[in-house]
């Protein structure tokens, strides 16, 4: 049986929540790495994920192993440097020298790239780059970081020496270090069965409830839309925000009565959240120089869940998804403003049978089991190439 190694600096909480500080973790890095983990289960294969863990600060370069199943496993590290995480991945691939291995890396971390690309070289393994993100979007010429403009840099170089990639963005696949070489482009993956969340279908309608889920920054566009919403003066609506940042603490000043933080949730229960909302929310800036090769994957779990999703018109939002998607006009307040009125405004029934046809759009192209069926033929393709 191939192992494929998973190289990520974000925990699957869902499973090892004990190791997690939930504060501390992007959600939305979270969801799509477990979704990743899943499509790559669906197939039977076995994955080994590997993370660094700061929470126990007694524990020092050691690392432990701990097994979810015949097909997934974790090796967890403790306040590990890059030596010793090497060392100690080389160890476990010669121990295992008998089993073919395949790398799956979170290239966006420097460290995580640099660990894969050394194992891959040193014993001939083939590796993909999850590229969610391009590394020159995270150097601020504001600040003028030389470690940041360097760490860009160098990031930006490593991901020339990948053998494929998965991208979540077209415009991705046009830039230098992919044009020729074997790739997926999947704007977000998500595990659309919720057979295993009982709950009560009916939506209250005299209290509805709008959602944003995933992280809190002034790039999100939560605080434009906090102030939007709270100008509008909707009555018998509360606005929710599940996020494991602390940075939230920015955003306290408008907190109210109808607009609440609620903190860190399990994916599981937040996909029960997002069934029976009313309405889902992505406010990110239109004009954001990332947003071409940057793709909100939480759209994608948002539409799975069949609840209606508003969001504003991204330049790199596939076509096949347009018909299925509310928008707002504009990023500004009163854009916001106007594109809520209008929801509120619209047929019910219109509005359902949208979010039934993003949820069967969703299961038919972006599954987990769809998903990992394309990422275990890219490795494919990349194998048989040599």
């Amino acid at each position: 049986m191939t192992i494929y190694l998973y190289i990520s600096n974000t925990p699957i909480v869902e499973h090892i929540p004990i190791y997690v500080d939930a504060e501390k973790i992007s959600l939305t890095a979270a969801n799509f790495n477990l979704q990743i983990l899943e499509a790559m289960n669906s197939r039977k294969c076995k994955t080994i994920s590997i993370f660094n863990s700061n929470l126990d600060l007694n524990k020092r370069n050691e690392s432990e192993i701990i097994t979810v199943n015949q097909y997934q496993s974790f090796i967890y590290f403790y306040n590990a440097n890059f030596m010793f995480k090497l060392l100690t991945l080389i160890k476990f691939i010669r121990k295992n020298r008998k089993e073919k291995f395949n790398i799956i890396c979170d290239s966006l971390s420097l460290e995580n790239s640099l660990l894969g690309l050394i194992l891959s070289k040193i014993f001939r393994i083939k590796i993909v780059s999850i590229t969610t993100d391009l590394p020159r979007f995270f150097y601020n010429p504001i600040n003028h970081k030389l470690k940041d403009l360097l760490f860009a840099r160098i990031g930006e170089f490593s991901l020339h020496f990948y053998n494929g990639y998965v991208l979540l963005s077209e415009y991705m696949s046009y830039e230098k270090f992919a044009n020729t070489k074997p790739k997926l482009v999947i704007e977000g993956v998500c595990n659309v069965d919720f057979s295993e969340t009982q709950i009560n279908d009916v939506k209250d309608q005299s209290n509805k409830i709008f959602i944003y889920s995933g992280t809190l920054n002034n790039d999100s566009g939560v605080l434009t839309f906090m102030r939007a919403f709270e100008k509008a003066n909707l009555q018998n609506i509360v606005f929710e925000i599940y996020s494991g940042d602390k940075t939230y603490k920015e955003f306290t000043d408008l907190l109210a009565e109808n607009i609440k933080f609620m903190g860190y949730l399990p994916i599981k229960d937040l996909r029960m959240k997002l069934k029976v909302a009313h309405l889902l929310i992505n406010p990110r800036p239109v004009e954001l120089d990332f947003n071409r090769f940057s793709f909100p994957s939480k759209l994608i779990e948002y539409m799975a869940s069949g609840t209606p999703v508003i969001t504003t018109n991204l330049p790199n939002i596939p076509k096949l998804l347009l018909d299925t998607l509310y928008f707002f006009e504009k990023d500004d307040m009163e854009g916001i403003q106007k594109g809520l009125y209008q929801f509120l405004n619209s047929d019910q029934l219109q509005s359902k049978i949208k979010g039934e046809n993003a949820k069967r759009i969703i299961e038919e192209n972006y599954s987990h089991l769809i998903v990992g069926e394309k990422i275990f033929k890219l490795f494919q393709e990349i194998n048989d190439e040599n």
